[in-house]
């Protein structure tokens, strides 16, 4: 699956090893109003759960919106190319 919209950059409010850590993170994205992906992936023989949200088109503008979200409701998010 793919976030909605145009852009090549999202903000990753969550990287977690534990799958209900993922899926209370990405709820909790969902309930601020906002579309979430969890994206699961392989690192060092480790599975990791990544959720993210929104589309930008640059990543200045997907780095803008994670210090806000990051603010606003309490992630440690970033900017990342999707």
């Amino acid at each position: 699956r793919k976030l909605a919209g145009k852009g090549r950059y999202a903000v990753q409010v969550a990287s977690v090893r534990d799958r209900s850590a993922a899926e209370a993170a990405a709820a909790r994205v969902r309930s601020e109003g906002f579309e979430a992906l969890t994206v699961m992936v392989s690192l060092k023989g480790k599975t990791w759960y990544r959720i993210r949200t929104g589309r930008f088109p640059s990543k200045q503008a997907a780095a803008k919106a994670a210090g806000i979200f990051s603010s606003a409701y309490g992630f440690k998010a970033i900017a990342v190319q999707d």
